[in-house]
């Protein structure tokens, strides 16, 4: 089905910029999340095919593998990764992400990222903070200065390790745990100001983020 899918639309006019396939997450198998990886080896050998055996890149935003499935996904023809930890702060990162913590906790993520680098290249693994995650009260941060210096300690973390970091604006939509709780999304100074600072980081490392810049495949 996705092979077909994807060659018609490879047929319809115009020039693609992107194709996005979203999936679930799957911690099962001997290793962890090898279920998971079994997945999206089948799913880029498809691409290949759609492709006519050319490998086109492939960002994979995903859970957080051992290295020898980084190596598998490498190549089966992944090029960029991101595993994306959400919040930095060790406690809140139990609270807001309960089944990341509990699959296989905060410190496996952070190894599968920092691992990456030397399976994909310095450059083309990233993490991903959901900004203003980490003022959700009754346990986040007070104050911005507080929740701001927290993602960027974290930012300058991953980036000494060569991993850069973007951010993803907290979006508190309709039906989520979050809307339950009235919890309130971050203002335009919060996320300009955080933004600012994981940019000053990402220049001082010399470090990127343009295998993650979403703008490029969400144009119409």
């Amino acid at each position: 089905d996705m092979y077909e899918a994807v060659s018609e639309a490879l047929k319809e006019p115009g020039r693609w910029t992107c194709i996005r396939l979203v999936a679930g997450s799957d911690p099962t198998g001997a290793t962890p999340f090898e279920t998971e990886v079994d997945q999206y080896i089948a799913v880029l050998k498809t691409m290949r095919r759609c492709f006519g055996g050319r490998g086109p890149l492939v960002r994979l935003v995903a859970s957080a593998f051992p290295e020898e499935q980084l190596v598998r996904l490498a190549e089966a023809g992944a090029t960029a990764y991101t595993p994306s930890l959400e919040v930095w702060d060790e406690k809140l990162f139990g609270w807001v992400c309960p089944s990341k913590a509990e699959y296989f906790g905060r410190q496996y993520w952070i190894d599968s990222a920092i691992a990456a680098v030397k399976v994909f290249g310095r450059g083309n693994v990233s993490v991903q903070w959901v900004g203003g995650a980490e003022m959700a009260q009754p346990y986040g941060f007070r104050t911005m200065d507080q929740a701001i210096a927290s993602t960027l300690e974290g930012t300058e973390f991953f980036a000494r390790h060569g991993v850069a970091a973007s951010l993803s604006p907290l979006r508190v939509v309709e039906g989520s745990i979050f809307y339950n709780q009235e919890q309130r999304q971050p203002s335009l100074e919060y996320c300009v100001r955080l933004s600012a600072g994981m940019r000053d980081i990402r220049r001082k490392y010399g470090l990127g983020v343009d295998h993650a810049d979403y703008r490029r495949c969400c144009k119409n």
